[in-house]
């Protein structure tokens, strides 16, 4: 017991613990991450799934949520770019985006949202999340190399066989 008591009478362990209580996080209001989910409004089945989803994972990972339903904008969103942001996601809703930055599509992963929650830090000036790239989808264009190959020469076969039927001529 006494051993205890000239360890806690030291000056070294008084610094020590002052400098730990100096170390612990301020109250300071540190930023909660903002997610915005651009939504078809509440007859879009995949968006009212994703909200639940994200209000699991808000649970243990806080953050702001913002909806925008991209059928009927905010009025204080301006006309082209409410027009703009509903051509580019219509096919695609809904959409997750972390302070303006694409982050995921169509279903809820929460395991990646959850990482990027934890290691959020609102001064990053150039976070992870904000090179992703959206994608819409376009069409064949944006198929994989080899489905294209196989798609070519397919159609290439029913050109062949078209051809090879019309130079037979009518049949009688």
């Amino acid at each position: 017991m006494a051993a205890l008591r000239s360890i806690l009478s030291s000056r070294s362990f008084s610094t020590s613990v002052r400098l730990l209580n100096a170390a612990q996080p301020t109250n300071a209001a540190k930023r909660l991450p903002k997610l915005t989910l651009y939504t078809g409004g509440p007859e879009c089945s995949l968006c009212e799934i994703m909200k639940q989803d994200l209000n699991v994972v808000r649970l243990t990972h806080p953050f702001e949520l913002d909806t925008f339903n991209i059928r009927e904008p905010p009025q204080d969103v301006p006309s082209e770019k409410a027009q703009q942001i509903e051509e580019l996601y219509k096919n695609d809703i809904p959409i997750l985006h972390l302070d303006g930055h694409y982050i995921q599509k169509h279903r809820l992963n929460s395991n990646p949202l959850k990482k990027l929650l934890e290691n959020y830090n609102p001064e990053d000036p150039d976070p992870i999340y904000a090179h992703n790239k959206f994608r819409p989808w376009t069409g064949i264009s944006k198929a994989k190399p080899k489905k294209l190959k196989k798609a070519a020469k397919a159609m290439a076969q029913v050109e062949k066989a078209y051809e090879a039927h019309q130079s037979r001529g009518p049949s009688s």
